[in-house]
C-alpha cells in the first residue's frame, strides 16, 4: 500500500486478493455493485480475475481506507464476512464450500 496526501484527500495504490466468489459479488449484475463501490468511494478500481481462477484481484487506487469500507459495507449487506485484513473465514473458501439456503 502507497499513500499520499492531495488537496481532495488520502490517495494511495493497493492491491487486494480475494477468492473468485467475492470477484463476482464485487462486480454484482452488470458491474452494478463495483459502479456503486467506484461511486460511493471516488477510487478508480481495477477487476483482474479470469473466470475461470478461483483467485482473482482488484487494484484501488483513491481513498485505500474509505474504499475499503465501502467494500466492506457490500460485502455484509450481501451475507459474505470479509475484511481488508484477511482474516475472514470465507476468505479462503472456494465456491462449492459455501452452504446456500434453501
Amino acid at each position: 500500500t502507497r499513500a499520499a496526501k492531495t488537496d481532495d484527500g488520502v490517495r494511495g495504490h493497493k492491491v487486494i486478493e480475494l477468492p473468485a466468489h467475492l470477484i463476482r459479488v464485487l462486480i454484482g449484475k452488470a458491474g452494478s455493485t463495483i459502479k456503486e463501490v467506484i461511486l460511493r468511494s471516488g477510487a478508480d478500481i481495477k477487476v483482474n480475475h479470469l473466470p475461470h481462477e478461483p483467485q482473482g484481484s482488484i487494484s484501488v487506487v483513491g481513498d485505500i481506507e474509505k474504499t475499503e469500507a465501502v467494500i466492506q459495507d457490500i460485502f455484509r449487506a450481501r451475507g459474505c464476512n470479509w475484511s481488508p485484513t484477511g482474516s475472514s473465514p470465507l476468505a479462503n473458501q472456494l465456491d462449492d464450500d459455501i452452504p446456500i439456503p434453501d
